[in-house]
């Protein structure tokens, strides 16, 4: 294989795969403090929903390590989104379960 052919191909997956890391840190801060009130629910969401597009657009213009680092950062949207939802819903449970235990 041609160097510069891998070159490119290593920039292809580089440069977006070291973007998309960046939600690691994140993720990790969410679990550790297990309440999302502060994200908008439209942030992931709408980030996510572009990252799809992007992965489909990417593969089908003959990208394929491109679209590869962008699909990673799918996945760690969509974990993102998850969590967002999840924290969100389990607040609100806590708050049944403490509502009805004092009515009791």
């Amino acid at each position: 294989m041609d160097t510069t052919v891998l070159t490119w191909n290593l920039a292809q997956f580089l440069g977006p795969a070291l973007v998309e890391f960046s939600y690691i840190p994140q993720l990790a801060r969410l679990y550790r403090m297990k309440h999302s009130h502060e994200i908008s629910v439209w942030l992931p969401a709408f980030n996510l929903t572009g990252r799809a597009v992007n992965v489909a657009l990417t593969w089908y213009a003959g990208l394929p390590f491109f679209s590869l680092a962008v699909a990673c950062g799918f996945v760690l949207r969509a974990a993102f989104f998850g969590q967002v939802i999840y924290y969100r819903w389990k607040v609100v449970r806590l708050t049944q379960q403490r509502d009805v235990e004092i009515a009791i």
